[in-house]
């Protein structure tokens, strides 16, 4: 069952980069991956060992969002299929997180983990070769970038640090060639974040490459001619020459459509829990032909705070607050026990990965991304007690990111 979900997994990831927009293959995928999921919990329901406080929390989580569909009659106009979708990516990661309970190989083990990490690198490389009309390629998924920093940072030998520094960079510059100039930023921005966990001299020479390469554009005429060139054929364009970024300004006047349709339709107690599952606006300025329905209505919200606000209220605001608390205290965690010497792969790469995919919520609908659902789950799974029993039943087990990165 578990080479199942790793392999809808793995074909969702592989679809997106041969065909980055081509929507109708990669939601049959992540239909198939729900009911995979879905039917591995109900064929063996005893296999599954929760604690009670685990089970409390799964079924609250589920019972929430299925409550949420009594909105649905309220909204000016329903669309089923916006609505199983919204359902769907909220229950995922509950899923995830029950069948790493009955399989622990779906989260508990690196050779899994590195396995995925494999697939991860190739989808990132095919991408480069298939290009979508605009000319942007699907970037590096960010639980690569974050398990790419992690085996750099856990290196225990020059030979396995070069490598892993490499990595670092070839991964730099196939985001940079995607031209999703937020994945380019988040390898950096991962990079911090490994830096802040851990600081060490390694990661302040491999972070200080940007810089370095900076100050030669800077001083240099010919590569900095070469350089501006290449940027200028590039979306980042706008940002070299100080342009509006249309990108960013799209994104603005769609909270502003938002915004606009929260003040006609909602009455106040709709503040409190929003416009619920499958919910849509009315496009005032952000008319997009491929995203608007023949109600004149989109469903899609790209920034993720304003998505939840609009679809939850402010109850879904204080639910995203908390998963943002909870992850910085895992953080904070991961961070003390790393100066004690307990640095542990796992639970390094589930939750940086977390942290990356909440940064990247403030400009993206991160929720809809399986990958999102699984690290979720990982992160979930890696703070139970049950992770701790495992890990002193098998140790030592490495096996891993390049043998947990050997020394």
């Amino acid at each position: 069952m578990v080479i199942g979900v790793f392999a809808l997994l793995g074909l969702f990831v592989l679809q997106k980069a041969f065909a980055p927009r081509e929507l109708p293959g990669a939601r049959e995928i992540y239909a198939a991956l729900v009911i995979w999921t879905t039917m591995t919990i109900l064929l063996d329901p005893h296999g599954v060992v929760l604690s009670r406080t685990t089970a409390r929390r799964v079924l609250l989580w589920c019972l929430i969002f299925i409550a949420y569909l009594a909105l649905v009659p309220l909204n000016p106009v329903v669309y089923p299929k916006y609505i199983v979708g919204d359902v769907a990516s909220l229950l995922l990661p509950a899923f995830f997180l029950v069948c790493g309970y009955r399989y622990r190989d779906l989260f508990f083990t690196l050779p899994t983990l590195t396995r995925v990490g494999a697939v991860l690198a190739v989808a990132a490389l095919i991408a480069l070769a298939f290009p979508d009309e605009t000319g942007r390629h699907q970037p590096p998924s960010l639980l690569l970038i974050a398990m790419t920093w992690t085996w750099f940072m856990l290196s225990k030998t020059r030979a396995r640090c070069l490598l892993a520094g490499l990595a670092v960079l070839v991964l730099s510059a196939v985001a940079w060639i995607s031209t999703v100039r937020t994945n380019a930023a988040m390898v950096l921005v991962a990079g911090a974040l490994v830096y802040w966990l851990h600081p060490r001299l390694r990661y302040s020479v491999l972070l200080g490459i940007p810089a370095l390469a900076v100050l030669l554009v800077a001083r240099v005429g010919p590569i900095r001619n070469r350089v501006v060139g290449i940027v200028l054929e590039s979306r980042f364009k706008t940002i070299a020459s100080g342009e509006g970024d249309e990108s960013l300004l799209g994104r603005a006047v769609e909270m502003e459509d938002v915004i606009r349709t929260i003040q006609r339709e909602w009455p106040p107690w709709r503040y409190a829990v929003g416009y619920g599952h499958g919910s849509t606006y009315e496009p005032y300025k952000s008319y997009m032909g491929r995203n608007v329905t023949s109600e004149d209505r989109v469903h899609n919200i790209h920034i993720g705070p304003s998505m939840v606000f609009f679809r939850y209220g402010v109850f879904g605001i204080v639910l995203v607050s908390a998963m943002a608390w909870l992850t910085l205290r895992e953080l904070l965690r991961i961070r003390s026990e790393w100066r004690l010497g307990r640095a542990e792969p796992i639970g390094i790469v589930f939750t940086t990965t977390v942290a990356l995919y909440g940064v990247y919520f403030l400009l993206f609908n991160s929720i809809v991304d399986p990958v999102f659902s699984y690290a979720a789950a990982g992160c979930l799974c890696t703070r139970s007690p049950g992770w701790t029993r495992y890990q002193d039943q098998h140790h030592p087990a490495p096996r891993s990111l390049l043998e947990a990165t050997a020394g």
